[in-house]
């Protein structure tokens, strides 16, 4: 009979069993952890007799919204003076704790939606309070309301009756109407800190006489991510499971997570590219009831803190690791470097993303590592780039490039002779061509340059050829001086084999010459083009009558004096030249413009005043006086020849204009194998391709190409 009155007892204690974060729920506007901004404003508005009829807290779940909207609903119901001072074992203080009150109503917005619920609390509102000042409603989770509901709570939310409060608590307040925001006082409730968190564990602990670690707490504290229900919940979960004592090790079991030192050791394997290390690492931490999404989130947080030290920030941010170990951080961020290690967060991180959506989390993780284990030292190469681009930047003082004696053929130097003297007029000196200036390409022109030597075959197989045969040419003291054939270093091993390499030398220099007069040939047929193709534009340009041109400039006819104002200005108007079939001056100072019907969508836009504005201006500028422009649309097409040939006149007109657009300059890089490859390893595109700077005028004292083709024709 004692046993089961014993049993009963303990039931009935397991049912009156309170948890911990009701049991330390803040009673008072002093027990608020974190939230003092929104505790004294609140106090100062009862204290200063500003109380609003309606107010909003927002913020993340767990940081004290609901608390605080009793505590202010006790500070304007229970106290005595009215000052917001109350005592929280009176009798309404308790009344509203427990959520008995019957002038202080809490409503679940989740379950209470309906426009229906709405109108009985508009119904109910009328009714005065009880037995305190005020008749509070507290809206939890408002944004779940309907928007039925809200414009049926706009009126009395905005005209209550004066008995009447709103506090309404939400954790995403952009899902409420603007018009119910605006009639509402505001309050964004921030992430409770780490430390607050910590100091409130802790005091928890004393409380219920259980010992913890510090660590322990702060991982609790940190896993919590600034909700304080949640730290108390994860609490809560310890004491029953670690009874007395909560060490780290009850917490890492209890949540599934890996210690710091496991970490570390993931690290330890990225930096030295050990991927079955991680995989073993992994294996090892799977099999001792570490969940490989916990783990996974984890790592990204460790990694986090890496960048954090590696670009300079204090101890105190770091989130997931220990402070203490910020040296051994410092060292993994210092040997992975910046860019490699952006680029392993970003890897974790889609990973994490992949296994929310996948039974195989594991396995995504263990490709994660593997990937990242296996990337290029990124930061060396960011480092060669920026390198690159420092030097190539206009602004930066340009190094005067090294020349090598590999690269520039040396020419030997014979005593002072007639030879040597007439040697001088047809070899370049080398120290002079160290001294010239060298000016580097744009990176975007390199591939340029470089393409057509890979492009010709039998420039690249003439090359070898030349160098590899001394003997198919003869050394330039054999050209300048014949008399040197028979000399006794004919026969000499040493002087023969100095004979081949001038031999070969010169004729690399005779092969460059070669390729400088292709260009000088090239280019100039190039310019050749550009003069028939402007005067063909020219010629194809339809005659206007002969016309007085009053004011205009001599020589100019005002179709002539309109079309290079229309090309001054650029854009859309460049077609203004071809468009015009006639331009008569009827009065002194005013033109009549007859534009062909091609012109039938843009003849709106020419007779906007702001377009000319800008033409007048134009034409002010190149006449000297201000003339009237009267467009007039015609039904005569324009001339087939001036039609076909509009971007030929326009060339002509304005020579500054690329003839290749940059949309094709684009496609043609983009075709090329190493922007290709570029792209790939980076995953850039090209947004731009500036034309080829214009090549460095040769310098007076430096003898033409032509004297080495002399001694090519002379050496056959």
């Amino acid at each position: 009979m004692s046993g089961s009155h014993e049993e009963a007892s303990e039931k009935q204690e397991s049912t009156k069993y309170t948890v911990v974060a009701r049991r330390y729920r803040p009673k008072t506007f002093e027990d608020l952890v974190g939230q003092d901004t929104a505790a004294q404003a609140l106090l100062r508005a009862i204290e200063t007799h500003r109380v609003g009829h309606a107010y909003l807290f927002t913020g993340a779940r767990g940081v004290g919204k609901t608390s605080t909207a009793r505590i202010f609903a006790k500070a304007l119901n229970a106290s005595p003076e009215g000052n917001g001072r109350f005592d929280p074992a009176s009798e309404i203080a308790l009344a509203i704790d427990s959520g008995e009150d019957m002038d202080v109503i809490e409503i679940d917005g989740a379950s209470n939606r309906g426009i229906d619920e709405i109108r009985s609390l508009r119904q109910n509102a009328l009714v005065r309070p009880s037995r305190a000042p005020y008749k509070i409603y507290i809206i939890d989770e408002v944004h779940m309301l309907t928007t039925q509901a809200f414009n049926a709570l706009l009126k009395t939310l905005e005209e209550p009756p004066g008995h009447v409060k709103f506090i309404f608590c939400t954790t995403d307040p952009e899902k409420i109407p603007i018009t119910v925001l605006s009639r509402c006082q505001r309050f964004d409730f921030p992430p409770v800190h780490t430390d607050q968190i910590l100091s409130r564990l802790q005091f928890i602990c004393q409380n219920e006489g259980t010992e913890a670690d510090a660590d322990a707490l702060k991982l609790i504290a940190r896993r919590a991510s600034g909700s304080m229900r949640d730290s108390q919940s994860l609490l809560e979960q310890l004491l029953s499971f670690g009874g007395k004592q909560i060490s780290v090790a009850d917490v890492h079991a209890m949540l599934g997570t890996a210690d710091e030192s496991r970490l570390a050791t993931f690290a330890q394997c990225m930096v030295e590219r050990n991927a079955a290390g991680a995989i073993e690492a992994l294996e090892g931490a799977v099999l001792e009831g570490v969940d490989a999404g916990q783990l996974a989130e984890q790592f990204l947080g460790y990694l986090r803190d890496i960048m954090a030290l590696k670009v300079g920030a204090s101890p105190d941010l770091i989130r997931t690791a220990n402070a203490s170990n910020s040296d051994q951080l410092r060292g993994f961020g210092q040997s992975w470097g910046l860019t490699t290690l952006l680029t392993a967060i970003q890897i974790v991180d889609e990973t994490i993303v992949k296994m929310k959506h996948s039974v195989q989390g594991r396995i995504l993780l263990e490709v994660a590592l593997v990937q990242i284990c296996n990337l290029v030292d990124l930061q060396a190469l960011s480092d060669v780039v920026n390198g690159i681009a420092r030097n190539l930047s206009p602004n930066s003082p340009s190094p005067r490039p090294v020349v090598s004696s590999s690269s520039v053929p040396s020419v030997p130097t014979p005593g002072p002779s007639e030879d040597s003297k007439k040697k001088e007029l047809t070899q370049p000196d080398n120290d002079a061509l160290q001294q010239l200036p060298v000016e580097e390409p744009a990176a975007s022109q390199i591939v340029a340059q470089v393409q057509p030597l890979a492009a010709s075959p039998a420039a690249a197989s003439a090359i070898p050829s030349a160098v590899s045969s001394p003997s198919s040419a003869a050394s330039p003291s054999t050209v300048n001086n014949p008399s040197a054939v028979g000399s006794p270093s004919a026969g000499n091993p040493a002087a023969v084999s100095a004979n081949r390499t001038d031999a070969s030398r010169t004729d690399a220099n005779k092969i460059e010459a070669r390729v400088v007069e292709a260009d000088k040939v090239e280019a100039s047929k190039v310019d050749a083009n550009k003069v028939e193709a402007s005067k063909l534009a020219v010629s194809q340009v339809p005659e206007s009558p002969a016309v007085d041109s009053g004011g205009v400039t001599e020589g100019l006819s005002p179709k002539e004096q309109l079309a290079q104002a229309a090309l001054s200005l650029g854009g859309l108007m460049r077609q203004l030249g071809a468009l015009a079939l006639e331009v008569h001056e009827r009065v002194p100072g005013a033109w009549q413009v007859k534009l062909a019907k091609e012109a039938a969508m843009a003849i709106q836009q020419l007779r906007k005043p702001e377009t000319l504005q800008r033409l007048k201006g134009a034409l002010a500028t190149q006449t000297g006086s201000d003339i009237h422009l009267d467009f007039v649309l015609t039904d005569v097409p324009m001339p087939i020849a001036a039609g076909s040939s509009t971007q030929a006149f326009t060339a002509a007109m304005d020579p500054n204009r690329p003839s290749v657009s940059q949309a094709q300059r684009i496609r043609e890089a983009m075709a090329k194998p190493l922007i290709k490859r570029f792209m790939e390893v980076f995953e850039a595109e090209v947004l731009r391709v500036d034309a080829p700077a214009p090549a460095p005028a040769i310098p007076a004292n430096i003898p033409e190409p032509a004297s080495v083709d002399r001694l090519e024709s002379s050496d056959d």
